[in-house]
């Protein structure tokens, strides 16, 4: 039976047997990125539209890229410094505090915080992508990067579909702002 899965899967997956450990382990946190990728977005841009309607849009569709340049720039002076599988734990852990400050914030009906969450949502999932793609190059050459990397890197769709599937579960039973626990969960997970 072991035999005849692993046989279904050589076919189906470019991996090799002993690659699978390793690759289902990068496939999964892949998943896990891609569904806090979707739950993130989701709840901050329904927040942002609730408070601030379409009128404000255009302003935050400018101030994001001044902020990912700003942290981009703040990421590549570090880039170098620091080990590749640490700025990933960094990267996916630092926001963590900001998070929970942003959502106390909204407990207290500071309103500009939306914009502020979806600006940061919106930036974040750029440098947490380049520090998860900087941090997937060590583990392979070139030649098993060609075969394996779109395999993991579909964990990430299929975690954006499942976090979207989660988020339509879960907003009208636990609020659009309580979600960001659950991309704190997530992305706690995906280092964990």
């Amino acid at each position: 039976m072991r035999t005849l899965l692993f046989g279904a899967a050589k076919k189906l997956f470019p991996v090799q047997r002993h690659e699978w450990p390793k690759a289902l382990m990068l496939l999964s946190v892949s998943a896990l990125l891609g569904v806090g990728f979707s739950i993130s977005r989701a709840a901050s841009e329904a927040m942002f539209l609730i408070h601030f309607g379409v009128d404000y849009l255009p302003y935050l569709l400018l101030a994001n890229p001044l902020l990912v340049l700003v942290t981009s720039a703040v990421y590549g002076a570090y880039a170098d410094r620091i080990p590749d599988d640490r700025l990933m734990i960094y990267t996916a852990l630092l926001p963590v505090p900001l998070i929970v400050l942003m959502r106390a914030l909204m407990l207290g009906e500071v309103h500009w915080v939306y914009f502020v969450l979806y600006t940061f949502v919106l930036a974040y999932a750029t440098i947490l992508t380049t520090s998860w793609t900087v941090y997937l190059a060590g583990h392979y050459d070139v030649q098993e990067a060609k075969r394996l990397l779109p395999f993991i890197q579909s964990g990430t769709l299929i975690g954006m579909v499942l976090g979207g599937l989660g988020v339509a579960l879960c907003a009208p039973l636990i609020g659009a702002a309580n979600i960001l626990w659950l991309w704190i969960g997530t992305l706690v997970a995906a280092v964990a």
